[in-house]
């Protein structure tokens, strides 16, 4: 049987239409009406149709529903053959009156001035145009109508109604490659406890590997699994519909043969679906699932956090979010529970669009909002995806083309997306998580605040962080989040967590959480990205000692570094002065916008000075900085803190095995204030007298076509730290030079010069000198120094090191009772 057939009219009153078997058609078709799922009557197709009888050679295959009386307005009906319970001709459809129709439009049409999230212009559009001619379309155009509002686009748009019957599960799960990741798969879902019982329809889409192919037969032939087999490779999206058209009763869970499962996770899930009407579908959180991702929003990784088993994570989502659903734009196909209701009225997956994958359920989502369904993530349900084992090869091709077919159809789909990650709707979903590791993880606790701009005091404070958990306290480092003034992060380097706080709704929530978790002590590295309001209150509600680290000028100078343009040491002169650097040269990026909002250096300072007098200690990392500091706040204690770094004993000596040109090496991102025009300089006046030096940069500068011309400068780019001491080795220096025209509070990339055994060529000023000459090794020059007498200076050094070896201890130890050593407590 080869059915063709169309519903030409459908509104309150009739359904109009014809039908026929193309084998067989002078055999009138025989078909039964169901309206809100009862059979309402058998009709036969025996009507004259002479428009379409032409093209079959038979007219008596029209067919009319008279569905005249009151009670059937607004039904859902259902065609089906005689007998045969499934579907036709695009059913379920709705019977609703015209009436209905124009007056629902009119009186949206009246609401669109309320609407808050439309421009005016839109709202003129919807008014004037779109609105106007829906009821036009309606008046006019009966015999068409369903085209608008029973349209194949939206599949088949039907009455809903609450299925008061609990329907039965059937976890569906495709399979195709990767044996070792599949039987984890099953044997979780087969193994796992659950309340309610379920049944599992695996799909073997025709795998490539015949250990797959045994595997599934034993569980089939175990009775454990109901197999279904594909003679060739169908494809993703036509194996899911095949496992959820083989029962048609049956909920769903899509699962994806690489997702682990624990006990009682779909207990949870379908809970989580039915605790409301209109939900279409529910999705767990998992480390690999896009928006659904945990510990990091969007961050997906093929492993969940270190510090826990599956099986404990997802017992910490049951206990701080078992009864927490979120709205979200669509589910996600690694793990996505489906209502059978909600599959009768959207469909199955399009299979024809959607191939081997990606952007399927995607479509299906968007269908289903179209339809009035909703979908919620079950954030108390946990499941780990490996993912992607399918579709090792294809996946970034698959990508791509679903991406470009979901902006097709759904234009508005990528924008919507982009909202909810930027509001972040999961946040605390994922920090009643990170909260409740952090507990189980230890009970003491500092809070380390610091800005989101990486460089040395990010590194300084991540070796405090491994000291700390050394003696059992773990650091908490509350930093801004991105660049947004609204969000706030707390991580913890242990745990490999990230807890994001929008400070217009939940600063009180964090410092709550601050004072639950136990944090006993507060060490700020840097205020940058913070309000000083939000800054006050968190340390008066704490109500904790405090610790500062000045890392830089930052407190008395809003370009940070004590600096001019083009990178010139400022001499720290008067007041006055500084207020007209800062008026030319503008602030630090980061800090531009807030010190407009003051505008005076004297309130600029005042405010650093009523920080810094509260605080229990101020630690400087140099004795310069400690002399420097004392000039704008005599009255205030400074602390000498080096540095923490393991004490090694090193030789230094050139690395020039050949021993030909003179190799300077200077390491790290070079900008105007670590050097860069001393650089330039030097370069181009070695390059014009012939001297046989080179630079080596090993990190970026701030403008590399500043050197294109130059032959005897070479410039690595960005590493990675790793990377850095097999750079240094391969580059063969003879010496490294610092060319800093500020004054420097630590400088870490003096420390990765010397423990590579390189000889330090420094300019004589803050840190950087201050510690040479403390190691009582290398070489000092005043920075105003004459760009002749540099590199002569430079060249007869490198050839002094170049006969000579000498063994030095650096680095500042304070591994041994940490907490009393450096801190004092």
């Amino acid at each position: 049987m080869q059915i063709k057939g169309n519903i030409d009219v459908v509104n309150s009153t009739r359904i109009e239409g014809w039908i026929v078997d193309i084998n067989s058609p002078h055999n009138s078709l025989e078909l039964d009406v169901y309206v809100n799922g009862l059979k309402y009557q058998s009709i036969v197709a025996n009507l004259q149709r002479d428009d379409v009888g032409e093209i079959f050679g038979f007219s008596k295959l029209g067919f009319f529903v008279n569905l005249s009386e009151e009670r059937l307005r607004g039904s859902e009906i259902v065609l089906t053959l005689k007998d045969s319970y499934l579907p036709i001709l695009n059913t379920p459809i709705m019977a609703i009156s015209q009436e209905a129709k124009t007056h629902t439009i009119s009186l949206l049409n009246q609401k669109v001035s309320g609407f808050d999230f439309l421009t005016d212009g839109e709202k003129q559009w919807l008014t004037k145009v779109v609105f106007p001619n829906l009821k036009n379309f309606i008046r006019h155009q009966q015999k068409n109508e369903q085209q608008l509002f029973n349209a194949k686009t939206y599949h088949q748009l039907s009455l809903w109604r609450s299925v008061k019957q609990e329907a039965p599960l059937n976890v569906i799960v495709p399979v195709y490659r990767n044996l070792k990741v599949t039987q984890q798969c099953l044997e979780r879902v087969i193994q796992s406890q659950r309340n309610r019982p379920y049944k599992i329809t695996v799909i073997n889409d025709c795998s490539p590997e015949p250990e797959i192919h045994t595997y599934l037969d034993e569980l089939a032939n175990s009775g454990q699994i109901k197999l279904i087999k594909h003679a060739k490779n169908e494809g993703f999206v036509r194996s899911v519909n095949n496992g959820m058209m083989s029962d048609t009763q049956s909920d769903v869970v899509l699962l994806n043969s690489d997702a682990y499962v624990t006990d009682y996770w779909l207990d949870y899930l379908r809970e989580a679906v039915y605790k409301e009407e209109r939900i279409a579908t529910g999705t767990p959180f998992s480390n690999n699932a896009t928006i659904f991702s945990y510990p990091i929003n969007c961050q997906e990784t093929e492993d969940i956090p270190k510090d826990l088993t599956l099986e404990e994570l997802a017992q910490i989502c049951r206990q701080v979010n078992q009864n927490v659903t979120i709205e979200v734009p669509s589910g996600h196909g690694f793990c996505l529970y489906i209502r059978r209701d909600a599959l009768r009225e959207v469909g199955y997956f399009d299979a024809e669009t959607w191939g081997k994958g990606y952007g399927e359920e995607v479509d299906w989502c968007q269908r289903a909002l179209d339809l009035g369904w909703r979908h919620i993530a079950a954030t108390g349900v946990f499941i780990q995806h490996v993912g992607s084992q399918s579709f090792v090869g294809d996946k970034t091709d698959l990508l791509n083309r679903s991406l470009k077919l979901i902006r097709k159809k759904y234009p508005e789909y990528d924008l919507v997306i982009q909202e909810f990650i930027k509001s972040d709707p999961f946040a605390t979903a994922r920090r009643n998580i990170d909260l409740e590791r952090l507990k189980r993880c230890g009970n003491s606790f500092i809070l380390m605040i610091n800005h989101n701009l990486g460089g040395g005091t990010e590194t300084h404070l991540q070796d405090l962080v491994v000291l700390l958990e050394s003696e059992n306290i773990i650091g908490l480092v509350l930093k801004p989040y991105a660049e947004s003034k609204d969000w706030v992060e707390l991580t913890a380097p242990k745990l490999d967590l990230l807890a994001r706080y929008n400070l217009s709704n939940d600063g009180k929530t964090l410092i709550q959480d601050l004072q639950n978790l136990g944090v006993f002590h507060i060490h700020i590295h840097h205020t940058i990205g913070f309000s000083k309001n939000f800054l006050d209150k968190l340390l008066k509600e704490l109500a904790l000692n405090y610790d500062v680290t000045l890392h830089d000028y930052a407190s008395i100078c809003p370009r940070v570094s004590l600096s001019q343009a083009e990178g010139k040491y400022c001499q720290e002169p008067p007041i006055q002065v500084c207020e007209l650097c800062i008026e030319e040269h503008g602030a630090h990026n980061s800090l531009q916008k807030l010190y407009e909002e003051i505008d005076s250096m004297e309130i600029w300072r005042s405010n650093s000075e009523s920080l810094l007098k509260k605080a229990r200690k101020i630690f400087v990392p140099s004795q310069d900085m400690a002399t420097r500091m004392s000039k704008y706040f005599p009255e205030l204690e400074f602390t000498l803190r080096y540095h923490p770094e393991v004490r090694k004993t090193i030789t230094l000596h050139s690395q020039n095995d050949d021993k030909s040109n003179i190799r300077i090496g200077l390491i790290g991102g070079i900008s105007e204030i670590k050097g860069l025009n001393t650089l330039y300089n030097c370069a181009s006046y070695a390059a014009k007298i012939k001297k046989d030096i080179e630079f080596i940069v090993i990190g970026k500068t701030a403008n590399n076509s500043l050197f294109e011309k130059l032959s005897n400068v070479s410039i690595y780019g960005a590493y990675k730290p790793e990377e850095l001491n097999e750079l240094i080795s391969k580059s063969k220096l003879d010496v490294a030079a610092f060319f800093s025209t500020w004054p420097e509070t630590y400088c870490y990339t003096l420390s990765e010069a010397l423990e590579n055994g390189l000889y330090p060529f420094v300019f004589d000023i803050g840190a950087v000198g201050e510690r040479v000459r403390k190691l009582g090794l290398g070489y000092l020059i005043e920075p105003d120094v004459n760009v002749a007498s540099l590199v002569d200076a430079l060249y007869s050094f490198a050839n002094q090191c170049r006969q000579q070896e000498d063994t030095v201890n650096i680095g500042n130890d304070y591994s041994d009772l940490f907490m009393n050593k450096y801190y004092n407590l």
